[in-house]
């Protein structure tokens, strides 16, 4: 596990980890850079990395904001342990 405390860091911990990173886990909103924009980066060099978009937002309104699909979902928040580890585990069986 790769921990960021922000989106540039995140960024800059994809940069230097990329191909070790089965999956991001982000959230939507965060500092500095937020997750969509990670999204389309991460996608630039990794197009079929699974990514889950953490969010406190109704999914009808993220949806112009994340590039969905493509392996990437959202999971709502407030979530409980058992809702996320099922996400990862449906986002790495593809």
């Amino acid at each position: 596990v790769l921990v960021a405390e922000d989106g540039r860091q995140a960024l800059q911990t994809f940069q230097d980890h990329g191909d070790e990173i089965a999956l991001a886990l982000l959230d939507l909103v965060m500092p500095h850079l937020g997750g969509g924009a990670l999204v389309e980066r991460f996608r630039e060099s990794r197009p079929g990395l699974p990514i889950v978009i953490s969010t406190g937002y109704a999914p009808d309104t993220v949806e112009g904001s994340v590039p969905l699909g493509d392996g990437t979902t959202l999971l709502e928040k407030p979530y409980r342990g058992v809702d996320l580890l099922r996400r990862v585990r449906e986002s790495l069986d593809g």
